[in-house]
């Protein structure tokens, strides 16, 4: 009770420790996707992750407050010591779930990592999400790399036939300027081949692709609103059950649906609605060992965990961090990133009646 007092504390008042971080555990990818912001031509992409030591001794200094780290990449599984960074962060810091962003391209390094996962005893959860953004042939095409699109689907009934409450899939759709016209149709085959839990993630201007034409942004947005509204009404009738029927996963359903609603009045027309929490309950942790409040503000560097001698909390409390959470309070900062948006509406008070009311008509 101690602890859960204590994260609300920091939640909604203090607002000193990260509720959730994002750790690019390496830029190594064997896909090279037409829509990733990451610049693989550039000089210094590939070099010095940091290692699982510094990564352990980075864990056990994030605060008493995380509840979740996101482990994403390039293609997470291609670190061959994935399961012992998911452990750190469990072990070490506390966190209640990890949630890893994958191709889908290693289903056997998968069924490994869920095999120790599933014999460790650890209480907590494994959230993979799967992307796949288009039918096989131009799936394969978009990411290069032959084959993929099978082994996507391989990986995603692996995790759902195991079958095991900690262990939950899903597969994120992203709607982007060479799909966006086949994203309701691809919707439909993935849920007739028994996909039952889907994410939307509609393509930023961040990265390599720094700018989209007014024109394209438009069809984004419509096939983005449908595809929404399309999960939504899905879960709402129990044609597919998201993150599962625990109190956690139908949380993570009500706060996507209150996420879509929301970037849905924001990708045509930016503007503030709530406070960001970048830099204050939320931050990335980029594989070098760089960290910053968010994906977007890409001039905004807080620091590198090495010059802290990988003391997280070290850094989050310098002064350029609390520059930038003033930067982002006094300039009503605002943008699409879900995965700061999946924290504002986590800490938020304005969103805790739709939270609660959301979660509750789940069961009825």
């Amino acid at each position: 009770m101690t602890n859960l007092l204590g994260v609300a504390v920091n939640s909604y008042l203090r607002r000193r420790e990260p509720l959730s971080l994002v750790h690019f555990v390496t830029n190594r990818c064997n896909a090279r996707c037409l829509h990733c912001f990451i610049d693989f031509d550039a000089p210094d992409v590939f070099k010095g992750d940091l290692s699982l030591a510094e990564i352990q001794k980075l864990s056990r200094t994030v605060g008493r407050s995380i509840a979740n780290v996101n482990l994403t990449g390039g293609e997470p599984f291609l670190r061959e010591d994935l399961y012992e960074i998911a452990e750190a962060y469990f072990e070490n810091a506390g966190v209640r779930s990890i949630y890893i962003t994958s191709h889908g391209g290693f289903p056997d390094r998968i069924k490994t990592f869920l095999e120790r996962f599933e014999a460790s005893g650890i209480d907590g959860k494994i959230i993979l999400s799967f992307s796949i953004d288009n039918f096989e042939q131009e799936h394969d095409e978009n990411r290069r790399v032959a084959g993929l699109h099978k082994k996507t689907l391989e990986s995603y009934r692996l995790v759902r036939d195991r079958n095991h409450p900690d262990v939950v899939a899903n597969v994120a759709i992203t709607v982007t300027d060479h799909n966006y016209h086949r994203v309701m149709d691809l919707y439909d085959d993935l849920k007739a081949q028994g996909v039952e839990a889907f994410s939307a993630i509609a393509m930023r201007e961040e990265g390599v692709v720094k700018s989209i034409d007014e024109g394209m942004k438009r069809k984004i947005y419509d096939s983005y609103l449908a595809l929404t509204q399309r999960i939504k009404e899905d879960l709402d009738k129990k044609e597919t059950v998201g993150f599962k029927e625990s109190v956690q996963g139908r949380i993570m359903n009500v706060k996507n649906n209150i996420i879509y609603g929301t970037l849905e009045k924001m990708y045509l027309d930016p503007h503030y609605i709530s406070h960001c929490p970048a830099g204050a309950l939320f931050g990335v942790i980029y594989a070098n060992g760089d960290v910053y409040p968010c994906e977007v503000l890409e001039d905004r560097k807080l620091g590198n965990l090495r010059e802290y001698e990988m003391d997280f909390q070290a850094l989050w409390a310098n002064d350029s961090t609390r520059d930038c959470k003033k930067f982002i309070k006094d300039t009503r900062c605002h943008c699409t990133y879900e995965c700061a948006w999946s924290i504002n509406v986590l800490s938020n008070f304005r969103y805790v009646p739709r939270l609660v009311g959301g979660v509750i008509k789940s069961y009825v």
